[in-house]
């Protein structure tokens, strides 16, 4: 329960930000992964098979 996968990104520039130029960054979670209550699984994350 309250596991977080995030996936959004964005620009470190204000003037960018402003744009609302948001992008995704893949997270990839392996087969036979335990991912504990409260985990946060941040963009850009690889968490392999049998974890």
């Amino acid at each position: 329960p309250n596991v977080t996968i995030a996936t959004a990104g964005h620009p470190i520039l204000p003037s960018l930000r402003e744009k609302a130029m948001q992008y995704n960054i893949d997270v990839h979670i392996g087969r036979n992964v335990w991912i504990g209550a409260g985990a946060v699984i941040l963009p850009g994350i690889t968490i392999g098979d049998n974890s």
